[in-house]
């Protein structure tokens, strides 16, 4: 299941009814019934999406040549709101609390990439919301050096501006996807991840409290981890 811009929020890979029914079976003409279930990503917001269905090579993800089967689209499908999981329920690998602006916690992240010039780096944000909001604001997701350098940026309002935060409700969990693509001129090397969110009208940042007495984290901006640009 994708939204309008790509991003996966449930998948399912297997071959067509549960194994029992192999293509090489198939008949021209017939009709294969083909059962699915498809479940959402914990945390995924409400909306609409689509589901695309694309046909692979047994053992591979390389898809189908044009001539043999184009992805088909099929929807779209609304999802509605949910009540909010337990953070357990979620699939956090970095748990990381942080609070913006007594607005909106930050809970964790994901992170997959090669860490290579020109390779994307693949975020997963994971946002509890505290209060209900009257303006829209803008993550930013950034990749800097030790010297403040920007080698790699993402910048829009969450679930890539098909979310925004006026719609969000007081104890929601939202999950938000992020692709910094990295420089092809970074050096190999050390950087860090910050985020932050800010209003894209005056470029305010929310301020990032961090610990029992609430540290106003320097430049609004939280840094994630370190991660290294090889070769």
């Amino acid at each position: 299941m994708i939204n309008p811009a790509y991003h996966i929020w449930g998948q399912q890979d297997s071959r067509p009814y549960h194994d029992g029914s192999p293509t090489w079976t198939w008949q021209k003409g017939q009709i294969i019934y083909d059962p699915r279930q498809l479940e959402l990503l914990p945390g995924t917001p409400p909306g609409e999406y689509q589901i695309e269905i694309i046909p692979v090579k047994i053992y591979s993800a390389e898809a189908l040549e044009p001539d043999a089967g184009e992805p088909v689209l099929l929807g779209p499908i609304e999802v509605p709101q949910r009540a909010p999981l337990p953070v357990k329920a979620l699939d956090i690998e970095h748990p990381k609390e942080a609070i913006l602006g007594d607005k909106v916690q930050l809970l964790g992240y994901n992170i997959e990439s090669g860490f290579r010039p020109g390779d994307n780096i693949h975020l997963t944000l994971f946002w509890q919301c505290l209060e209900e909001m009257d303006q829209d604001y803008t993550v930013f997701t950034h990749l800097i050096d030790d010297k403040g350098t920007l080698w790699g940026q993402k910048d829009n309002p969450p679930v890539d501006g098909f979310y925004p935060t006026t719609k969000w409700q007081v104890g929601e969990i939202v999950r938000d996807q992020y692709d910094l693509l990295i420089s092809p001129d970074a050096p190999v090397g050390g950087y860090k991840i910050e985020v932050g969110m800010y209003l894209s009208e005056t470029d305010e940042r929310l301020p990032v409290y961090a610990g029992s007495e609430k540290y106003i984290v320097p430049d609004r901006a939280l840094d994630l981890q370190q991660v290294t640009i090889r070769p």
